[in-house]
């Protein structure tokens, strides 16, 4: 049996009829009103949706920015960096983002090297400006070594002359993964690699990394980008040129760095347009201390990303202990300035999509660990 009380339906009043058409209108009115704003914002995106979309891409931006740990590309109209694990698998990804310059085209951004994808369209300005601040830190060094879990005699001898130079050092086999450079690099400042190292298992893992890279085997030219080829002679002196420069600064004229005839290195004419030698052989024929500072041009095509150094030592079986006290000045002023002594600590964005001025946004963002970069 159904108990349900049932009430019976009363009419409206008159006052309640007119409370009711007039709520109604409002209703109308209100409803008219953003069907039309809708409209709007479908015909040719209003400036307000372009404004939200501008700031929510500038805010995505901004945070991975914030959290860069290591940068390995910084101009006006790109930006590359490496951020902590993401994904779970233990390494660092790689983010890009980049702008052609071109109006209209889009804001491009990619991960772990893959396809660009389009982040904003219809941009109009994007620009990135950088603010760096000396420091007083030690270089950290990455000594990439032929086997990290097997020293030789030349191994420690190298690794104890960097701990006399107060610079702390992690080891790193030449044949790692790429993946595990890219971790290492999140950690160092400057790679060394000793002219052990066989070329073939370091290949160019090292060559587009932000970190600063100073290398003995010649071998590496090619992969740097510094020279086409290289090639090695005997001597223990070298020929300091005229070009000024922080790593030999106060020489002149023939140095000696052996103390017994050793290996040295020759690099080839064709090179780098960007590479500054530093010191040839006596006569002035070879090539045999070299640098490409950030930004240079880098042969075969590309710009370095950090800072890059070709020893004059280190053809086959060079003996690391029969530098001289100018010898081992040079290789330590190398690492210096390889390595650099600036930290990142702030980066300034301004982006603008369409030509309506409300599309435009700039912030400024400063990095949580505040990484040491190479260049200005």
């Amino acid at each position: 049996m159904n108990n349900r009380r049932v009430h019976p339906r009363r009419a409206f009043t008159l006052v309640e009829m007119v409370v009711s058409v007039a709520a109604g209108s409002v209703l109308i009115a209100g409803m008219a009103s953003s069907v039309y704003m809708a409209t709007q914002a479908i015909d040719g995106e209003s400036v307000s949706e372009a404004g939200f979309v501008t700031s929510a891409t500038l805010s995505q931006l901004s945070v991975d920015c914030s959290e860069a740990l290591v940068f390995e590309d910084r101009s006006d109209k790109s930006i590359e960096f490496l951020v902590g694990d993401r994904d779970a698998d233990g390494y660092p990804e790689r983010i890009r983002y980049s702008w052609t310059g071109t109006i209209g085209d889009p804001l491009l951004m990619s991960i772990n090297g893959g396809a660009d994808l389009e982040i904003l369209t219809d941009v109009h300005h994007f620009n990135l400006s950088y603010e760096t601040k000396a420091t007083s830190e030690p270089q950290r060094v990455l000594l990439v070594l032929p086997n990290a879990a097997s020293l030789t005699m030349q191994d420690r001898l190298r690794i104890e002359q960097f701990k006399v130079w107060s610079l702390p050092v992690e080891l790193i086999s030449a044949n790692a993964s790429l993946a595990d450079y890219e971790l290492a690099m999140t950690r160092n400042d400057v790679a060394y690699i000793p002219e052990d190292v066989v070329s073939g298992q370091l290949n160019t893992k090292l060559k587009w990394s932000g970190i600063g890279a100073v290398w003995e085997e010649r071998l590496l030219n090619d992969d740097f980008g510094l020279s086409q080829s290289s090639s090695s002679y005997w001597a223990t002196q070298i020929g300091i040129t005229t070009n000024p420069h922080p790593i030999t600064a106060g020489y002149t004229g023939n140095v000696t760095i052996t103390k017994t005839s050793q290996n040295f290195v020759n690099s080839s004419t064709n090179g780098s347009s960007d590479r500054v030698t530093l010191a040839t052989n006596i006569s002035g024929s070879r090539r045999t201390l070299e640098v490409i500072n950030t930004n240079g041009q880098l042969w075969g095509g590309g710009l370095a990303n950090g800072r890059r150094v070709m020893l004059p030592i280190g053809g086959n079986s060079f003996q690391f202990e029969q530098l001289t006290r100018d010898g081992l000045i040079l290789i330590h002023r190398a690492i210096e300035w390889a390595g650099d002594s600036k930290k990142l600590v702030r980066i300034d964005i301004e982006l603008q999509q369409t030509s309506n001025s409300i599309g435009w946004t700039r912030t400024q963002v400063q990095p949580n660990n505040s990484p040491r970069v190479s260049g200005p």
